[in-house]
């Protein structure tokens, strides 16, 4: 989703809404305090099927509150300390991905889905960037693009 570290923490299952394929953030959890987003903005993000399925998997028949709640209470985590500790680096060590901080999943959301063509607009919108500039300034290097690609697209404006 590009959702930010502490939005992911704080998502409640009722945030996301299945029927419509959707998930919604509208808390986040930042140094121990679950406030509302950064950008103090609720956003309503587009879920993709394979997510669907494992969220749905995941969740099954419980009753949490949380989506990720601390396994002795109803709770979110208060940092990700202990998940990057606990779950994160294991999960990378068995699929053998080298270490990366967790954050650096939201830039590589932003890379992967810029080089399958979805428009800035779209992926600012996801990342919930308040100007499409800062999508581009600090998650769209030029060097994410691939080359011949851009070099086509701009080919196919002189024509």
């Amino acid at each position: 989703t590009g959702a930010r570290t502490g939005e992911i923490s704080a998502l409640k299952i009722e945030d996301i809404d299945f029927a419509n394929k959707t998930i919604t953030f509208q808390r986040s959890i930042r140094k121990g305090v679950i406030g509302g987003t950064k950008t103090g903005t609720i956003r309503v993000v587009p879920m993709i099927g394979d997510l669907q399925k494992s969220l749905e998997k995941y969740i099954g028949n419980s009753n949490r509150v949380y989506l990720f709640a601390q396994p002795t209470c109803d709770a979110p985590y208060s940092d990700t300390r202990t998940i990057v500790h606990q779950y994160y680096k294991s999960m990378l060590e068995r699929l053998n991905l080298p270490y990366k901080i967790l954050y650096n999943t939201r830039h590589s959301f932003a890379s992967v889905v810029a080089e399958l063509g979805v428009p800035t607009s779209i992926i600012s919108k996801c990342l919930g960037h308040t100007t499409v500039s800062t999508t581009e300034r600090f998650y769209l290097k030029f060097g994410n693009i691939n080359q011949d690609d851009a070099r086509n697209y701009l080919e196919s404006l002189s024509a």
